[in-house]
């Protein structure tokens, strides 16, 4: 996970700089979309990639499980700040949801990189296990 976590560090300087420059709301939704979209795919690629250490043929649906996590995320998040008004008066809600759907892209990017490398290495059996 390492290439995972290199892009989540320069995804977040980034867009903390960006959010820096921009301020406001619309700073503040560039500044939260990052941070949930990052973590969102950041755990949904740890995920994946315990799945394919730990159960090879399971991949796919670990997969769909990291995608509809990290959709559920930003569905949630931008109905929050549209909709909630003490929300919406601090965080950009069109901000937000661009940020969001960028850093889950680029994340999830990086973490197939990774899972690749975890389905190429052999993995090692223990002597207890049975085939």
């Amino acid at each position: 996970m390492t290439r995972t976590l290199l892009v989540i560090l320069a995804a977040l300087a980034g867009s903390l700089a960006l959010a820096y420059e921009l301020g406001g709301s619309v700073g503040a939704g560039v500044a939260a979309g990052c941070l949930g979209g990052a973590s969102a795919a950041g755990l949904g690629a740890a995920w994946q990639q315990h799945v394919a250490r730990a159960r090879p043929a399971d991949v796919m649906r670990a997969h769909v499980e990291a995608f509809l996590l990290l959709l559920g995320a930003c569905l949630s998040g931008g109905l929050v700040f549209r909709f909630v008004a003490r929300a919406a008066e601090r965080v950009d809600w069109r901000s937000y949801l661009i940020t969001f759907a960028t850093a889950g892209f680029v994340v999830m990017m990086a973490g197939a990189f990774d899972n690749a490398r975890a389905l190429r290495a052999p993995r090692a059996t223990g002597g207890g296990e049975r085939p």
